[in-house]
């Protein structure tokens, strides 16, 4: 078999056609010899090349899913809504195809590497886009992280196979309620992403790609980490230069840089500016510009963020990683006030979420006996306590701590879920909470912090 090239760039199999299948053309003098395999040149490829490069509706991958539809085909590779035909289930399957370095024959879907020069670079980038599927599928069972189910290869090339969500990327929410974020809402993603982030670093991984467009907020108000970088920034490095493939402004210096000390503090640094860009509403600065003396002090007061807040964000970003927060869990505490040791201990500690629009019977609320109220958006993690840089419901009551504890309407069950973070203890009828421990409240039900000094209500207006 040889894969040659006709005038119009084709690619195609001349030992079983002689001439194109797709323009009926012969290979010309731009073809590729027989025996020989064709070269790509350039870092972008026309568009009805992209187009050949993908497979079909209809086609089976691994004797189980069926392609239904094509989701998306970047300079790195394809994702394809596929239907598991063992569970009926529909599911997305993304497949390795960096187009600068492979072709794909027409009609044996084979892939190949491009150029025997860049044999070694697709090769390479297979085996880390396997090993990033490996990863992942270590995960499964966290909900925090898009769900990896299946891997496998075929066709010459790899692919993975992964939940299909529903929902949209933070980006697109934060521009679908007015282009900024609150305060108190960005602090529930930054505490869902650190908890998340704890759990990758401690098994050794790095994220590598932290940006609003790789937070997810699924309709059942989940927050999830999806798009993990490593095989896009390894093929990325060695087609084009680095400053085309990382992200002006979330990626930190370390990453402009082939011998750049990466670790937890490089997700730290894309986490804060992720963050600062949501708050704020406002362009963040490359690591380059920040180097050579940009400030994101006008940023900061934009975004009207507390003292404490700003620094804690700036610090987050330090150019040098050494002046950075060192772990996920120093910047959560710092930011919070929480400490967590794990993600995934035994305390059940429940992760934030946001909130997507959903049809409610009415509108949930938090009453101060014979005191304020205030009305809460439902499916989103609402912190209670004194703290007024973190807290949704900030009380003026010393005897509560800085975060005292969390509620949550579910919409779907109408019922309020309550959850005590402090020292001084959250109240029921009953006793005492346990700490980290979710609790069900109904409408026209009562809690009480600090021991008798402050009592709420809950209810539907």
């Amino acid at each position: 078999m040889a894969i040659v090239r006709c005038d119009m760039g084709h690619y195609f199999d001349d030992s079983k056609y002689t001439s194109c299948p797709h323009c009926e053309r012969s290979p010309g003098e731009a073809g590729v010899t027989s025996g020989s395999t064709p070269k790509v040149t350039g870092s972008r490829e026309p568009e009805n090349k992209k187009k050949l490069m993908l497979l079909s509706p209809g086609m089976i991958l691994n004797d189980r899913y069926t392609i239904r539809s094509v989701l998306s085909a970047g300079e790195f590779g394809v994702t394809y809504m596929v239907k598991d035909n063992a569970t009926g289930a529909q599911l997305v399957a993304k497949e390795y195809l960096p187009m600068a370095f492979a072709v794909r024959d027409g009609n044996s879907k084979q892939v190949f590497p491009s150029s025997s020069e860049n044999a070694g670079i697709y090769d390479h980038g297979l085996k880390v886009f396997a090993q990033e599927a490996k990863s992942l599928g270590m995960f499964l069972g966290n909900p925090s992280i898009v769900q990896v189910t299946d891997n496998f290869n075929q066709y010459g090339t790899s692919y993975y196979v992964m939940e299909l969500l529903d929902g949209v990327n933070i980006k697109t929410y934060v521009n679908d309620i007015g282009g900024k974020l609150p305060v108190t809402l960005a602090l529930d993603v930054l505490q869902s992403v650190c908890l998340t982030l704890m759990e990758i670093h401690e098994k050794g991984f790095k994220h590598r790609d932290i940006n609003p467009e790789s937070i997810f907020i699924t309709k059942q108000g989940m927050i999830k980490l999806i798009d993990f970088g490593e095989t896009r920034l390894f093929i990325g490095e060695r087609s084009r230069s680095l400053t085309d493939v990382l992200r002006p402004g979330f990626s930190p210096p370390e990453q402009y840089s082939y011998k750049g000390n990466t670790g937890p503090w490089t997700d730290i640094y894309a986490l804060g500016a992720t963050i600062l860009s949501l708050v704020s509403g406002e362009s963040i600065p490359t690591a380059p510009d920040l180097l050579s003396g940009a400030s994101l002090v006008s940023i900061l007061t934009s975004a009207g963020l507390e003292p404490e807040l700003s620094s804690v964000l700036k610090k987050s970003m330090a150019p040098d990683y050494r002046e950075r927060y060192q772990t996920a869990g120093d910047f959560l505490a710092a930011a919070t006030g929480l400490n967590f040791s794990s993600s995934s201990g035994e305390d059940g500690m429940p992760g934030s979420s946001l909130s997507m629009p959903v049809k409610s019977e009415g509108s949930p609320y938090v009453q101060l006996i014979q005191g304020d109220k205030w009305l809460i958006p439902e499916n989103t993690d609402i912190t209670i306590g004194r703290a007024k840089n973190k807290c949704y419901i900030a009380l003026a009551d010393k005897g509560v701590s800085r975060v005292h504890c969390v509620i949550r309407f579910d919409s779907s069950k109408q019922v309020f879920i309550l959850t005590d973070r402090s020292s001084g203890g959250t109240y029921l009828k009953n006793g005492r909470m346990k700490q980290n421990v979710p609790h069900t409240l109904l409408p026209g039900e009562k809690f009480i912090l600090a021991k008798g000094k402050s009592e709420l209500e809950v209810g539907v207006k």
